[in-house]
């Protein structure tokens, strides 16, 4: 011992920096089964039971073995055994579940573990969703599960801190002047039943944490705090980690206090993923990465790491600046298929390819910048953010995926400069993922029991991409869809901006094969068959057949059938065909397209090529069968409208989520946030009954920094009042239209969701009117001249 003390005086002497330097690890995310079984087959994220291929230390679809956690545990001690603490942030449940027995005794084990192998030192431990009974339920006031944590944890928790934790679950601790400050986020985490309908400050933990600030300020000491779930949002999903409404309260408690210059960083897990978000000058957040591989089954957007063994924090003990880290990993499929688990440097943050001067906020502030702006330096972050695991190629995680929050709109995108285009979306853009997914998943708490959903088209953005890009928006948008309703049938019926090219839709189009892969999941052999021969296919739920159609075909701005006329991809046999078994089967039809027949009733202009126009209407208007079509869905126009016909069902126009001004035209306008549209109809006649709109007022959520869906209006309440959604309903309303002044606008101020536009003049009129009565150009025309009398 005394050569030792010698040595150490030693290199004291000539590197002071040696004895500076103070040394933490991180590790997280366990989720540690005590039932895996080595060649068992997974099945719904765990590895129990069954013959399968399950690997020797993990599988990509499981969680990891006992002997896979106390090997990681066991080497972080050989790597660095002389640490000043470690910081276990929580999770050490398996997804699996179990007895509340059992997920005590795996905080308990979890604890022992690493005491085992640093005997001497401080363990914190911040408890994860997964460490609660019930899976991630907090409950506040006296929460006798925190009682039993205490218990499981006590031999790391002095009284004071056990005080605090049996309160909320928080408590902290001086280390020479670096204060740690252990928080309990699964407060305020979107899973938690118990916060959902609570506000305010839950447990009293902001006011606890703005007290630690404080007395950190007082005895000249820094911060550094540590939680599961982090705020803001997953980067892999798009989707907020927090109650929205706890959100920017919690990052308020940070960003607005006085003396937030002495939070060092906030560490947390729960996302198992590596990396990182920006605050107001209160500290970087640093997500360190799982130890378990566990892909997300729950969502088509997850994708499993390797095995993220500890991080390891250097830091100046003398100004506790955080300096670096380096992170160790393990590639599971090599482990597995040696039979022999080697641990890894990952990499350094302070060697290449980021080369940080340091940890601080404005190292990650240049970071961020070079990743913006440097595609290597994205592709590194994003091989590091899952641990160098092989994914699809980067999916394309936003409708518009380029969207930056207080961008410069520019020619209707909002990618880059600096300017005002609010959180969810601007009224000159296409909207980011968060918009888009908070929209699916308000649908499905609305109503999630439906028989189908449809998608009519349009998932890519205005401004644009690559091949890859547009098929990789078709996939997400798809999958999200079947993510919130995972037991419904989804429809897809291709959008203009969907194909490649923009607008291009030939016969015989490779196009459709690339598409038809992308939608796979919800398409069946014989759908497939017809989708691949003109992107059109149908299926029959119930007695009511939904017969989707491929519309862009006919679309003016599709240069490949511009010059052609008859019948392309023979769609208009087919869809004749579709009515005609209906019909024997005893069925009633509900068509949905794209884009609509007819005019555009904000442009006056047509939507088809001329040539079109007509045969396209007088398959479903001269059939003799025609009275069992109870409507046909469409979108592409953005816009809330209805077209007549003759007696073959209302053409219903829904309106757009995209706030997306037509900038092409200086008639065009923006809309409103069009969440979704939910149909009633009876089962029993297959008579549609009414629709309810939700919307969202994209100027106010911007403001509020709070995305709220509301019902916009129900058809068959005031101001239209509509008995069913029959073509005879339409015709009626139609009449109130044009002849009561306060319906028509009614109609306008939906058909726009209520964005405030210029008004309406007579020539506006006569073109809203005009168009949802007249599909023909002749009679269209005749009625424009007819209304200027």
């Amino acid at each position: 011992m005394k050569y030792l003390l010698l040595i150490i005086v030693f290199f004291c002497f000539f590197d002071p920096t040696f004895c500076l330097t103070g040394k933490f690890w991180q590790v997280t995310d366990q989720h540690y089964d005590w039932k895996y079984k080595y060649q068992s087959r997974p099945s719904h994220g765990n590895c129990r039971k069954g013959e399968g291929n399950a690997g020797y230390y993990g599988d990509y679809n499981c969680d990891v073995p006992w002997l896979t956690l106390e090997s990681a545990i066991e080497e972080m001690s050989i790597i660095e055994p002389n640490v000043d603490f470690v910081i276990n942030s929580g999770d050490t449940m398996p997804h699996a579940g179990g007895s509340a027995e059992e997920k005590l005794q795996t905080i308990v084990n979890t604890t022992n573990l690493i005491r085992k192998y640093f005997p001497n030192t401080t363990v914190f431990y911040s408890p994860g969703n997964h460490d609660f009974k019930p899976k991630h339920g907090c409950q506040l006031g006296e929460n006798p599960w925190l009682a039993e944590m205490a218990q499981g944890i006590s031999p790391i928790l002095n009284p004071e801190q056990t005080e605090t934790f049996l309160k909320g679950g928080y408590y902290s601790q001086v280390i020479e002047g670096l204060r740690v400050v252990i928080m309990n986020t699964v407060l305020y985490y979107k899973n938690n039943k118990y916060t959902r309908h609570s506000d305010g400050d839950p447990s009293d933990q902001y006011l606890w944490i703005t007290s630690q600030i404080d007395e950190a300020y007082e005895n000249d000491e820094k911060v550094l705090f540590v939680g599961h779930v982090p705020p803001g949002y997953a980067e892999r999903f798009g989707s907020m980690n927090f109650h929205d409404q706890y959100n920017t309260p919690f990052m308020k408690v940070f960003e607005e206090h006085p003396h937030k210059e002495i939070i060092l960083a906030s560490l947390f897990g729960h996302l198992h993923s590596d990396s990182f978000r920006l605050t107001d000058n209160a500290g970087p957040l640093l997500l360190a990465p799982a130890l378990t591989p566990w892909k997300n089954y729950h969502t088509e957007l997850g994708v499993p790491n390797n095995l993220g063994m500890g991080r390891l924090f250097s830091y100046d003990k003398q100004d506790k600046t955080l300096l670096k880290y380096e992170q160790y990993s393990a590639d599971l499929q090599t482990c597995n298929e040696d039979l022999k688990l080697i641990w890894q440097l990952e990499y350094d943050s302070s060697q290449e390819p980021f080369c940080m001067e340091d940890l601080s906020l404005k190292s990650y502030e240049k970071l961020f910048y070079q990743m913006l702006t440097d595609e290597e330096i994205f592709n590194h972050y994003l091989d590091f953010n899952i641990l160098k695991y092989k994914p699809d190629p980067c999916g394309l995680d936003y409708y518009d995926w380029k969207y930056k929050y207080q961008s410069r709109p520019s020619h209707g995108n909002c990618r880059k400069g600096e300017g005002n285009a609010g959180y969810y979306g601007d009224y000159n853009c296409d909207i980011p993922w968060l918009t888009l997914e908070s929209a699916i998943e308000e649908m499905s708490i609305i109503e999630p029991n439906v028989d189908f959903v449809i998608n009519s088209g349009d998932t890519f953005p205005h401004a644009g991409g690559s091949a890859v890009e547009k098929l990789q928006t078709i996939v997400n948008t798809t999958n999200l869809i079947r993510m919130y309703f995972p037991n419904t049938t989804v429809f897809y019926s291709p959008g203009n901006h969907d194909f490649k090219p923009m607008h291009g839709c030939d016969p015989g189009n490779l196009w459709l094969v690339e598409m038809a892969q992308s939608i796979s999941p919800i398409l069946n052999p014989e759908q497939t068959e017809t989708f691949l021969k003109g992107g059109y296919y149908s299926q029959v739920i119930e007695g009511l057949r939904v017969v989707i159609m491929n519309t862009v075909l006919y679309y003016k701005n599709n240069k490949y059938t511009k010059d052609l006329e008859g019948d392309p991809a023979d769609q208009f046999l087919w869809i004749t065909s579709q009515i005609d078994e209906a019909y024997e089967n005893d069925e009633k039809v509900l068509f949905v397209g794209h884009v609509p027949p007819g005019y555009a009733e904000r442009f006056g202009s047509m939507n088809f090529h001329d040539q079109y126009n007509t045969p396209f209407m007088k398959v479903f208007e001269e059939h003799p069968h025609k009275e069992i079509i109870l409507a046909s869905l469409f979108g592409h126009l953005h816009s809330d409208s209805f077209r007549l016909t003759d007696n073959a069902g209302p053409l219903l126009l829904a309106p757009a989520l995209t706030p997306w001004k037509n900038y092409h035209t200086e008639l065009g306008v923006p809309n409103n946030l069009g969440m979704g549209r939910l149909f009633s109809y009876d089962k029993q006649d297959k008579t549609l009954l009414k629709y309810e709109q939700y919307s969202a007022d994209l100027q106010t959520c911007n403001e509020d920094l709070k995305l709220i869906w509301q019902l916009e209006y129900d058809s068959s309440q005031e101001p239209f009042y509509m008995e069913d959604l029959s073509i005879q309903s339409y015709h009626k309303l139609f009449d109130q239209m044009a002849n009561d002044e306060e319906i028509f606008n009614h109609y306008l101020d939906f058909n726009i969701l209520k964005y405030k536009a210029d008004p309406c003049d007579q020539e506006c009129k006569n073109r809203q009117l005009c168009s949802i009565e007249y599909l023909h150009s002749n009679y269209y025309e005749l009625c424009r001249e007819f209304m200027k009398i």
